[in-house]
């Protein structure tokens, strides 16, 4: 009996997570921490043709993995309403929120605090 699709998905991704480490352990490289602030340098890794090839199979299996497991319509209703994060990513830039964030350091600020800074209402952040 062959492996259900489910099965065949998460071995691309474990097999294409396994081909990452082993570059990035053979090459003396890391790929970007997600408990270290953003670092545009470290990211750099990410456009090596091996990670790229590789990282592609791995979101390519997992939005497949996503759509075998989610019900469809929760699938429907998160695509609905995606619009939320263009408009949040707009209120961010026009209030310069990133800015106030990377002069407050890793430790960040409160709402409230980053309201203060740019004038805004705090909860529209």
């Amino acid at each position: 009996m062959s492996p259900s699709p489910l099965v065949v998905l998460a071995n691309i991704i474990s097999s294409s997570a396994s081909k990452i480490d082993d570059y990035c352990m053979k090459n003396n490289v890391q790929l970007p921490n997600l408990g270290e602030p953003f670092n545009p340098q470290a990211e750099f890794i990410l456009f090596h043709p091996v990670i790229s090839e590789h990282a592609s199979y791995i979101v390519a299996a997992a939005a497949q993995m996503s759509v075998l497991v989610k019900p469809a319509a929760l699938s429907i209703l998160t695509t609905a309403t995606q619009f939320h994060v263009t408009s949040a990513l707009g209120v961010a830039n026009e209030t310069h929120t990133a800015e106030i964030l990377r002069e407050a350091g890793p430790q960040g600020l409160h709402v409230e605090e980053i309201a203060l800074k740019n004038k805004s209402n705090p909860e529209k952040l």
